[in-house]
């Protein structure tokens, strides 16, 4: 399978940027309150939509065929290959400028490349990435890398104890920051309602018994909404500043029933951000400024 898997790699790869499934939805206010009330966010946006929001306008919904995307290929023979697992790895978005209430956006899609097998904490798997492109009309908005790892699910964690019996996180050592932490409460409702709030509907971050099929824990925080905590933690420390990039990369779960912990500092228009959790290192982001 690696040989076939890494010419199909090579062969998507030589595409370039083609049309991707068009956003389902014209940017509107209803997906941006739910967003916004889920992730805690009381920024007032005004006609304009949360620059961390531009993947979500494609997620195409619960039930949406899986098909048409740049890396959809690769996928599907990871899937047959055994490589079911799942896990959003790395995340990076370039703003040009945020996209307004009633535009009807249009994406583009290219394929990066394939990297394995790898061995990791969630077992062996391959390393995805791919390319996404925002337009309105033929003006650019925003531009996405995005990376998964497809792993073999390891053997699934023993039974959980129901909420009320879990241990409490074990205390982590708050790093330094130039702002004051901001510490949020991963309840189950919070890891569900974010979730849905981006249009993921990956059973992992819904479904316990599935998510522990996979070898996690418990339900766990999405990549989408990560990207959308370490913005508002930034601007609601920078209310007058304005995103050009945030790149994000992923290391420990955040499952239900810990506490994510963002500490930040800033060296002029670039601040790096640490979200910790009871497992260490959740995120690490880094945040240009305009």
């Amino acid at each position: 399978m690696h040989e076939k898997l890494v010419r199909t790699a090579e062969r998507l790869a030589s595409l370039g940027e083609r049309p991707a499934p068009e956003p389902p939805d014209e940017v509107n206010a209803a997906m941006i309150r739910n967003w916004t009330q889920a992730l805690g966010d009381t920024r007032d946006w005004g006609d304009e939509a949360p620059p961390a929001m531009a993947q979500v306008w494609s997620m195409q919904g619960l039930g949406a065929a899986k098909n048409g995307t740049a890396a959809a290929e690769v996928l599907r023979m990871l899937d047959d290959g055994g490589y079911t697992g799942v896990l959003g790895t790395d995340c990076e978005h370039s703003y040009d400028r945020p996209a307004r209430l009633g535009e009807r956006l249009r994406a583009t899609m290219r394929f990066g490349d394939v990297t394995g097998p790898k061995k990791t904490a969630m077992g062996e798997g391959y390393f995805v990435t791919w390319y996404e492109s925002w337009y309105s009309g033929e003006e650019r908005i925003a531009e996405m890398l995005f990376r998964v790892l497809k792993f073999r699910p390891a053997q699934p964690s023993p039974e959980p104890s129901p909420d009320f019996l879990r241990p409490a996180p074990a205390s982590v050592p708050v790093p330094r920051s130039d702002w004051p932490p901001l510490a949020l409460p991963l309840t189950p409702t919070f890891v569900i309602s974010t979730a849905i709030a981006t249009r993921d509907f990956t059973p992992v971050h819904h479904d316990v018994a599935l998510a522990r099929a996979q070898g996690s824990q418990d339900i766990f925080l999405n990549i989408l909404t990560t990207m959308g905590l370490v913005q508002r933690y930034v601007l609601e420390n920078e209310p007058d500043a304005a995103l050009a990039s945030v790149k994000v990369r992923l290391g420990a779960p955040a499952y239900a029933g810990d506490t994510l912990t963002f500490t930040a500092t800033r060296d002029g228009d670039t601040v790096e951000v640490l979200g910790t959790v009871s497992l260490g290192a959740h995120v690490k982001a880094a945040v240009t400024l305009r």
